[in-house]
């Protein structure tokens, strides 16, 4: 007998196993709620209760254990009234170590509250502790983002206990205001686990009543015309449960929120490196001023031997005074004025270190950011900073550039999050998500239980291959589209500006006589560096243009979403022959690795026909790949237009084959 909401309900043994928590199978907690008249808020209210006990009796036993040890192993017990003092850099404090610990420890319980809260409510809906734990890990995780703002509303702050040490009337103020504050969301957290434990959300994606009677839910059923799409509502759940998927999905949204974090917190130092560096170069052009002019007025020089020099090192000097004061009074237009002028004089000095096609590019770039007058890029190296992403950058430099760790940082979120894909994110995405859920067929055993499924429902061909097709296509929709949403929500909550209209560079295969840019030599091009340039190209002469970075971007998720269906059409194609998950995943990954190097490297132009090169979103979409293979209608729209024709074709060559072959179980 198990009680459910409040009411008794009748239910043969072993049928209702795994309905609140993860793990109940295993623990034998099944038994008794089989057997013993329990609530279910009762059973909640006793996992959580039971959570926290063995919590804070682990963590007092450990204090007092550590106490005992260091008073008698040490110099004594000392006094609960020894003043400590707390400064936290804008306030000073000094009261007794005794208050500041109990306050730290009151504090570290409301916020294992907040946090066990929080694990019981994912406890709820996600039956595999792996998952489980991986959630709370990314909880804590991204939680602590958030510590450094201290405040009663926010209990992931409560670990920031000094915070809290400053008056004693405002100490126990806000004590007990974090106190309602963490005591409330943990109730709000368990009244929602609650009510997810007495309905079927987690178990079919409805919010229908966990205890049905069976004759009612028959009559029903009967009643029913048609069941819409069970299948696929069925395949949804059989892979949001599966931990290959969840987990791998769970990391690289970690991932991807730790680089957004990490780039948005680095802009500010880069800003600081990029002024210091400006400013050792005034300080020393200053100082060979003042030498040149000493020596002057001592005789040692006479005027005519350093007047070219004492005009050209005052000239330099006033370009980093003038980018000086720009940084000190945050001018975005004069920054980017500024740097533009040490750039332009930095690579003169470098001699062929600089392409002049690099340099045309850069300048032309900080000329769109101070007309649409966005926030400019920094870098720790301000010379190499225009090498970073140009494709015409030689082999060396990239070296120089990677060997030195040496990266742009731009504030807003449109740039952060362009930069995912330009440092090679996407890619790796993909391949996790092809090996995650590029399983088709080969996973129906009995333990997914599919087959009992089949047995009891009347399900067509059509269904049962589109179904499992769309489940996979919506699940993978779904985790990019999370991705992307958290990655922004996130960086947008940090305080990250959207700045949609950051400049994006676009290239042009060819320009006529009507271009009215600066022309590019194609024989420059980093892939063209040490071999022999064709005559038979189309032009020697490329040039390049100016988007708003969200179109770019917009286009990269649009191919990086068409890229992962192709690939799911094709697992499901390949799992009808091939009877084992690891051999559909890895061969997927392997087809399609294979095939980007081929068209990369050796079909060249001929490549853009296949799925392949479109899996390398940026070469495609900044321009890059129309210059590297001479091709005029390479582009992200034409792209989308493929990917989508392969997707039609493998998903019309798979259902054949499967509606004559009938091997779905």
């Amino acid at each position: 007998m198990i009680i459910g909401g409040g009411k008794r309900v009748q239910f043969q043994a072993g049928t209702y196993q795994d309905s609140i928590f993860t793990e109940e199978k295993n623990s034998g907690t099944e038994k008794i709620r089989l057997t013993q008249p329990v609530r279910r808020i009762n059973i909640l209210l006793a996992k959580l209760g039971a959570s926290l006990v063995y919590i804070f009796a682990f963590l007092i036993a450990t204090a007092l254990v550590s106490y005992l040890l260091a008073g008698l192993l040490g110099g004594g017990f000392g006094s609960i009234h020894y003043p400590v003092e707390i400064d936290i850099g804008y306030i000073s404090t000094i009261g007794p170590v005794g208050k500041y610990v109990a306050l730290a420890g009151l504090l570290y319980c409301l916020y294992l509250l907040v946090i066990i809260s929080c694990i019981t409510l994912l406890a709820a809906i996600v039956k595999e502790t792996s998952i489980v734990a991986v959630l709370g890990i990314f909880l804590i995780t991204i939680g602590s983002r958030w510590q450094a703002n201290a405040s009663h509303f926010n209990p992931f702050s409560f670990l920031n206990f000094q915070h809290f040490f400053t008056s004693s009337s405002q100490c126990i103020t806000e004590i007990w205001i974090a106190f309602g504050i963490a005591l409330g969301i943990s109730s709000l957290l368990t009244l929602l686990a609650h009510y997810v434990s007495t309905t079927t959300w987690g178990q079919n994606l409805s919010l229908s009543p966990k205890e049905k009677e069976g004759n009612k839910e028959l009559t029903k059923y009967e009643k029913k015309r048609a069941l819409p799409l069970p299948y696929f509502r069925f395949e949804v759940l059989k892979i949001m449960k599966r931990k290959t998927v969840v987990v791998p999905f769970i990391l690289l949204l970690v991932f991807t929120m730790l680089y957004g974090f990490e780039q948005y917190s680095q802009y500010e130092r880069f800003r600081d490196s990029e002024l210091a560096i400006y400013r050792t170069q005034a300080e020393s052009y200053w100082d060979s001023i003042n030498r040149l002019q000493r020596g002057v007025a001592e005789g040692i020089f006479k005027p005519e031997m350093v007047e070219e020099t004492l005009a050209d090192n005052t000239d330099t000097y006033n370009m980093y005074l003038y980018a000086i004061e720009a940084f000190e009074r945050r001018d975005t237009a004069k920054i980017a004025e500024g740097q533009k002028s040490i750039f332009k004089y930095e690579t003169s000095n470098w001699g062929n270190f600089y392409p002049p096609d690099t340099i045309s590019v850069y300048c032309a770039t900080q000329d769109e950011i101070i007309k649409r007058q966005v926030q400019t890029v920094h870098t720790k190296s301000p010379p190499l900073g225009g090498l970073i992403s140009s494709p015409f950058a030689m082999e060396s430099d990239l070296k120089h550039i990677k060997s030195w760790h040496i990266r742009n940082s731009q504030p807003s979120i449109t740039y952060i999050f362009n930069s995912l894909f330009k440092n090679g994110l996407a890619i790796i995405a993909l391949a996790i998500f092809a090996v995650s859920l590029s399983v088709g067929f080969s996973d129906e055993t009995h333990d997914t239980r599919t087959i009992c499924l089949l047995n009891t429902q009347p399900l067509h061909r059509k269904r049962i291959y589109f179904g499992k097709l769309l489940a996979q296509s919506a699940v993978f929709i779904s985790m990019i589209l999370i991705i992307a949403a958290v990655f922004c929500a996130g960086l947008g909550i940090a305080g990250s500006p959207l700045e949609k209209n950051f400049p994006a560079v676009q290239y042009l295969n060819q320009v006529d006589g009507n271009y009215s840019g600066v022309k590019l030599w194609r024989a420059n091009l980093r892939e063209f560096e040490g071999k022999a340039f064709s005559a038979s190209s189309s032009g020697y002469f490329v040039g390049f243009t100016f988007r708003d970075m969200l179109v770019e971007n917009i286009e990269m998720v649009a191919l990086l979403i068409l890229s992962g269906l192709v690939m799911v059409a094709f697992a499901m194609f390949a799992s009808q022959k091939i009877r084992h998950k690891i051999g559909v995943s890895l061969g997927t990954v392997l087809i399609f690795g294979m095939g980007y190097l081929a068209s990369r490297y050796a079909l060249r132009g001929a490549g853009i026909i296949f799925p392949f090169i479109w899996l390398n979103q940026p070469l495609v979409a900044t321009g890059e790949a129309s210059m590297i293979f001479d091709v005029n209608i390479l582009n992200s729209l034409v792209g989308i237009a493929i990917l989508a024709l392969w997707l039609a074709a493998l998903v019309f060559v798979g259902y054949k084959m499967f509606s004559k072959t009938g091997r779905y179980l």
